[in-house]
C-alpha cells in the first residue's frame, strides 16, 4: 500500500484488512510504503506497525509516485499472493478468504474482484464482467471485452510477477503492469460474491497536456502493442479493447488543436493516433462494451477516412465506407416542453444525429376544419449545455437541432398536429416522419399521455397531438386508458395501485379545484430564509382570492418556526396534502431552480404522474447573476414563467439569445428579501462567507486543495485575530452548506465562531464587514452600503464557474477591493476595522448605479406582476 497524505481514509482501509474473516495475524502481511506526507499518514502507519510488528512493515520512499512505491514495496513482499491496494479504498470482510479459495480452486495467476464506488454516483464501467452467468475463469481469447484496467482490484501470484516492474514512464503504469501479466497468461479468475469498495475521481480529459497524450501513446499503447507483437506477432483482441477504453478519453477532447497548437504538432498527434488505431479492428470497435455509440462511430469514420450521406426516398443514412453510422429517419424527436399558455400551444424539443444541423429542420403540420397549416420550427441554440454541437478531436460530430414552436389556439378549436423532419442538402431532400417521445420531465408520458389546461384537453397518441375542447366524458375515457396502461405495466404492484389511487383522487377533485388559485412557495427543502420565504411573508399580507402555502421538509428547524407563525399554510414537502396542492397549483414561487425542490414526484416518478402539476414556475432567484448561467438556467428543462432580476446587467444577460427565454419572462423588479434588509442591529462583526468548489467531493480532495490552504490559513491568521480582539470585532464563519459538511476538516481558531444556525439574512444585517470570494450574498450586503472584500486568488481559476463566463460589466459589479493574497487581505481588513467599516465613496456610487430599485417595494412589484401573469 502506497501511503501519501491519506490520513482521512488510511485507518478505515487498514482496518478493513485487519478485520477480514481470515485471521490477520496468521495469514496477512501488510507493507506500507510512506512517501513524504505532510499529514498524519506516516504516524498512523507506524502505530499499526507497533501494534502488529509481525505483520505490518512500514518503510519510506522518497518518491510521491505509486509506481515507485510499488516497486519498492515488492522487495518486502514475502507472501504467496500480492495485491496493490489503494489507501483510500475498503475491502469487504470476506474478500481475502474468497480470493484464496479461488486461487486454490483454479489454475490462474490472477483473481479479480467486483467494484462499487463509495462516494461517486456512477456505475463501474466493467461491472458487466461479474454477472452470475459468466464463467468463473475468464479466457481472454474468448472473452476479449473482459479487460482489466487496474491492479488494486486484482490479486496476483507473487511468482508470476518475477522481475517485472511498474513502468515509471507511463501515466498508466498500473494498467500496463497488469496487462503485461495478462499477455503472458491470457486468463484470470473472477469473484462475484465479494466487493472492493473504491474511492475514485471522475475521469477528466479536457485538462490533458500535449505531454500527457504523447506519453499515453508511446509509453502505454505502443508498449502494449510492441510487447504483444513480440509475444504473438499480433495484438490480442483484449489488448485492443484495453487500448480502446483509454482511447475514448482522448477522443472526447473537444478541441485537440488547443493542445497541439501548430501544424507540425497536430501532424504528430494524428500520425500517432492513426498508427495505434491501425492495430485495432472494426469488430473490436463494434463489440467494445465501454464505448458510447458516438465514439464507436467516430472511430469508424477515422479508420475509414470517409463520411457521406445516402438518401433513398425519404430515408436518410449517414455512412462511413460500408458502415452505417446513423439512420436519420429512425432517430427520435424529443420533446422538452409541451404547454398550453396564453392562447398558444408551446412546444420545445430537439433532434440529434451526426448530420450537420444546417441541413435539417422540423415542421409541425396542423390539421383541422379541413385546413392544413404548416409551421416551421424556430431553431434555437443552447450553448454551454449538452445541446451544443459535440466535437471529437476538433471534428464536429454530434449535432443537436433544438427547436421551438408557438402554435395559436382559437377558442373551442379542435386540431391534430404531427411532426416531420426535413433533410435538405443541395438537390437531396427527404421528408422524414420520425417517431416522437418526451423526456422524463415532460408533462406527458407513456402513462399519462394527456392533460387538461385552459379549457382544452391535449392528447399525445401514436406520434400525433390531438387538441380538443375540454370535455368531462372525454377526460374519463383518457384517464381510464391511463389506469389500464399503469396496471399492465412492469411497475411493482403497490406502485401501480398507489399511482392509480392518487390519479383517481385528483380526477375526482378536478372540478372542485380547477378554478382555485393555489400558490406554492419554497426555498431549499431543508432551509428557508431566501426570497421564497420573504415573498411568502409579504404574500400573506395581501387579502385576495389566492390560497398561499409554504412548502418545506418537516424535519428541519425552519418548519417548526414557520408552522408556529403560519399554521396550516405551511406544508410538509412530499406529504399527501402537498401532492394534492401541487397537482392543482396554478403558480410555484421558487428561489431554487431545481424541480426536486418543488415537485414531490420528481425523484423517479414524474412519468407516472404526468399530466398533473402544470403550475407555472416563477424563479425568484437565489443570488444576483454575475456569471453566464446558461449551462443550467436552461429553458428546455426548467419551463420558467418568470426570471427575477435587480439591475440592467442581469436583465440584459437573461434576455440575451443563448438563454432563449421570451423577453417578457425576464423582469427587473427587485428581490423580495431586499425589502427586509436593515442596519438597525449592526454589530462589530466580520463575516467570512466563501462559496464552495463543486469539484471537491471528498475530505481528501479538500485538504489537498488550494481552497483549503487559503481559507484555513485565513481562519487562523494571528494578525487578524489579535487586531479583532484589540478593536472588539467578532469574526464569524458562515459556511456554505457544502462547506459545513466538511467543517471538522478545517482547523478553525477558537476566536472564530462557526455559525450554521443564524439565518443568512440576519448575519448580513448584523455584520459590519464581509469577506467572500465569489458569493452572490455580497450583493445583499452591499445593498446596505457596507464594505466587502473579495478574496480571489489564482485569477479565479479554482471557481466552479469558468472565469471566462464572468459577465463583462466594466467593474460595475465590483463593490469592494479584489485581493489575491492573505497578507494584503489582512491589511485591508485591519484598515476597515480601524475606520469603523465604512464603505468607500467609489463603491457607494456603484451601489447606487447598479440597483434599479431601493424603495423597499420589491415584493409588491413582484406580487402584482405574478398575479397578472
Amino acid at each position: 500500500m502506497h501511503v501519501h497524505n491519506v490520513e482521512d481514509y488510511l485507518n478505515e482501509a487498514i482496518e478493513s484488512i485487519i478485520n477480514q474473516d481470515l485471521n490477520f495475524k496468521d495469514n496477512i502481511q501488510l507493507v506500507l510504503i510512506n512517501s513524504d506526507s505532510i499529514d498524519n499518514s506516516k504516524k498512523i502507519s507506524l502505530d499499526y506497525q507497533a501494534k502488529y510488528p509481525e505483520n505490518v512493515i512500514c518503510e519510506s520512499c522518497e518518491s510521491e509516485f505509486s509506481f515507485d512505491a510499488y516497486n519498492f514495496g515488492l522487495e518486502y513482499a514475502s507472501g504467496q499472493y500480492v495485491n496493490f491496494m489503494d489507501p483510500n479504498d475498503i475491502l469487504s470482510r470476506n474478500l481475502i478468504s474468497k480470493v484464496l479459495k479461488s486461487f486454490k480452486k483454479f489454475d490462474v495467476d490472477i483473481v479479480t474482484v467486483p467494484v462499487e464506488y463509495l462516494e461517486l454516483r456512477k456505475k463501474y464501467p466493467l461491472k458487466f464482467k461479474f454477472k452470475d452467468d459468466n464463467d468463473d475463469v475468464i479466457d481472454l481469447k474468448k472473452y476479449n471485452t473482459f479487460v482489466q484496467l487496474d491492479v488494486s482490484t486484482a490479486f496476483i501470484k507473487r511468482d508470476s510477477i518475477g522481475d517485472l516492474k511498474f513502468d515509471n514512464q507511463s501515466g498508466l503504469s498500473e494498467a500496463l503492469f497488469i496487462n503485461h501479466l495478462l499477455i503472458n497468461d491470457n486468463k484470470y479468475a473472477l469473484l462475484k460474491d465479494t466487493t472492493y469498495f473504491i474511492r475514485d475521481e471522475v475521469e477528466t480529459y479536457e485538462n490533458l497536456s500535449k505531454e500527457d497524450i504523447l506519453n499515453f501513446f508511446n509509453n502505454f499503447c505502443l508498449k502494449l502493442i510492441d510487447y504483444s507483437i513480440e509475444k504473438y506477432s499480433a495484438v490480442p483482441k483484449f489488448i485492443q479493447n484495453t487500448i480502446l477504453y483509454y482511447i475514448q478519453f482522448i477522443v472526447q477532447i473537444n478541441d485537440i488543436n488547443r493542445i497541439f497548437k501548430i501544424s507540425s504538432e497536430q501532424d504528430e498527434f494524428w500520425n500517432n493516433f492513426m498508427d495505434i488505431l491501425s492495430y485495432i479492428g472494426m469488430n473490436e470497435i463494434d463489440s467494445n462494451k465501454t464505448l458510447s455509440s458516438g465514439i464507436k462511430n467516430f472511430l469508424k469514420f477515422v479508420k475509414n477516412d470517409d463520411f457521406h450521406v445516402e438518401v433513398k426516398g425519404n430515408e436518410v443514412y449517414i455512412k462511413s465506407g460500408n458502415d452505417i453510422l446513423n439512420v436519420v429517419h429512425k432517430r427520435k424527436i424529443w420533446f422538452d416542453i409541451v404547454e398550453i399558455k396564453n392562447g398558444f400551444l408551446n412546444i420545445s424539443g430537439s433532434f440529434t444525429s451526426s448530420c450537420d444541423k444546417k441541413y435539417l429542420s422540423v415542421e409541425a403540420v396542423k390539421s383541422g376544419n379541413n385546413i392544413k397549416t404548416i409551421y416551421e420550427a424556430k431553431n434555437v441554440e443552447y450553448r454551454n449545455t449538452y445541446r451544443e454541437t459535440k466535437s471529437y478531436l476538433s471534428i464536429p460530430w454530434d449535432f443537436t437541432y433544438s427547436f421551438d414552436f408557438k402554435i395559436p389556439i382559437a377558442k373551442n378549436e379542435s386540431f391534430s398536429l404531427f411532426f416531420r423532419t426535413i433533410y435538405q442538402e443541395g438537390d437531396n431532400r427527404a421528408v422524414m416522419n420520425n417517431e416522437v417521445t418526451g423526456r422524463y420531465y415532460l408533462d406527458l408520458s407513456d402513462y399519462g399521455n394527456y392533460f387538461r389546461k385552459d379549457n382544452h384537453i391535449l392528447l399525445l397518441k401514436r406520434n400525433v397531438f390531438y387538441l380538443r375542447p375540454e370535455s368531462y366524458i372525454r377526460a374519463i375515457a383518457y384517464e381510464l386508458k391511463v389506469y389500464i396502461k399503469l396496471f399492465v405495466s412492469h411497475l411493482p404492484l403497490m406502485a401501480k395501485l398507489k399511482t392509480i389511487l392518487f390519479r383517481f383522487i385528483c380526477f375526482i377533485l378536478y372540478p372542485f379545484y380547477k378554478n382555485k388559485k393555489i400558490w406554492l412557495f419554497s426555498d431549499r427543502l431543508d432551509l428557508s430564509g431566501d426570497n421564497g420565504e420573504h415573498f411568502f411573508r409579504y404574500a400573506m399580507t395581501r387579502k385576495d382570492d389566492v390560497r398561499k402555502y409554504f412548502v418545506i421538509e418537516s424535519g428541519c428547524k425552519d418548519y417548526e418556526r414557520l408552522k408556529e407563525t403560519y399554521g396550516k399554510n405551511v406544508v410538509e414537502f412530499g406529504s399527501a396534502k402537498h401532492k394534492i396542492q401541487y397537482a392543482f397549483a396554478k403558480k410555484l414561487m421558487q428561489s431554487q431552480i431545481s424541480p426536486s425542490t418543488y415537485n414531490p414526484f420528481h425523484e423517479g416518478k414524474p412519468r407516472r404522474f404526468a399530466g398533473l402539476g402544470l403550475g407555472d414556475v416563477y424563479f425568484l432567484q437565489h443570488g444576483v447573476n454575475r456569471y453566464d448561467m446558461s449551462s443550467w438556467v436552461t429553458k428546455f428543462d426548467k419551463r420558467l414563467s418568470l426570471i427575477l432580476t435587480v439591475s440592467d446587467v442581469d436583465y440584459n444577460e437573461f434576455t440575451s439569445d443563448h438563454y432563449n427565454y421570451d423577453s417578457e419572462i425576464v423582469q427587473e423588479l427587485g428581490y423580495p428579501r431586499f425589502d427586509n434588509l436593515t442596519n438597525e442591529n449592526l454589530k462589530k462583526q466580520i463575516v467570512i462567507m466563501p462559496t464552495w468548489r463543486n469539484n471537491i467531493k471528498t475530505a481528501n480532495q479538500l485538504v489537498n486543495s488550494e481552497y483549503y490552504t487559503r481559507f484555513n490559513g485565513l481562519l487562523n491568521n494571528e494578525r487578524l485575530i489579535e487586531h479583532a480582539k484589540k478593536t472588539g470585532y467578532d469574526i464569524i464563519l458562515k459556511p456554505h452548506p457544502l462547506m459545513y459538511k466538511f467543517i471538522n476538516v478545517f482547523n478553525v481558531n477558537d476566536y472564530v465562531k462557526v455559525d450554521n444556525v443564524t439565518k443568512h439574512h440576519d448575519i448580513l444585517c448584523d455584520s459590519a464587514l464581509m469577506i467572500t470570494d465569489y458569493s452572490s450574498v455580497a450583493f445583499d450586503f452591499v445593498y446596505l452600503k457596507k464594505p466587502v472584500i473579495y478574496y480571489q486568488y489564482g485569477g479565479g481559476k479554482d471557481h466552479h464557474f469558468d472565469i471566462s463566463t464572468v459577465i463583462k460589466d466594466d467593474g460595475s459589479m465590483e463593490f469592494g477591493e479584489i485581493v489575491d493574497n492573505e497578507e494584503r487581505l489582512i491589511d485591508k481588513i485591519i484598515e476597515y476595522m480601524d475606520n469603523d467599516c465604512e464603505m468607500e465613496e467609489i463603491y457607494q456610487k456603484r451601489v447606487d448605479d447598479f440597483y434599479k430599485y431601493t424603495d423597499k417595494n420589491n415584493s409588491k412589484r413582484v406580487y402584482d406582476w405574478i398575479y397578472e401573469h
